[in-house]
C-alpha cells in the first residue's frame, strides 16, 4: 500500500533529490572540464605533428610510395587479375 507524504515530508524528500541532482551535475561538469583539457591537448598535438611533417615535405611534392600508373598499366593488371581468378578450363 502506498504511504502518504506529508507536506514537511515531501519538502524534505525534494531537498534530497535536488542535493544529490546538484553532486551529479558538478561531477559531471568536473569530468566535461577534464574532457575539454584532453580534447584541447589532442588538437595541439595534432597541429604540431602536421606542422612538423608540412616542414618536412614540400605542400606539392609526392610521398616516396606514390608512383605514376599508366592507364595501360591499370588495364593490364585488371586483365591479369581477372585471368588469374577465372574459372575457364585452361588449355595446355
Amino acid at each position: 500500500m502506498k504511504q502518504k507524504l506529508t507536506f514537511p515530508r515531501k519538502i524534505t524528500f525534494q531537498e534530497d533529490l535536488i542535493e544529490e541532482l546538484n553532486k551529479t551535475v558538478y561531477q559531471q561538469q568536473q569530468k566535461l572540464d577534464r574532457l575539454e583539457a584532453v580534447c584541447e591537448s589532442l588538437a595541439r598535438h595534432i597541429q604540431s605533428l602536421s606542422e612538423a611533417r608540412n616542414e618536412e615535405m614540400p605542400v606539392n611534392e609526392r610521398p616516396p610510395h606514390y608512383q605514376r600508373i599508366s592507364m595501360a598499366d591499370v588495364v593490364a593488371c585488371i586483365a591479369a587479375s581477372t585471368l588469374k581468378n577465372s574459372t575457364f578450363p585452361h588449355t595446355p
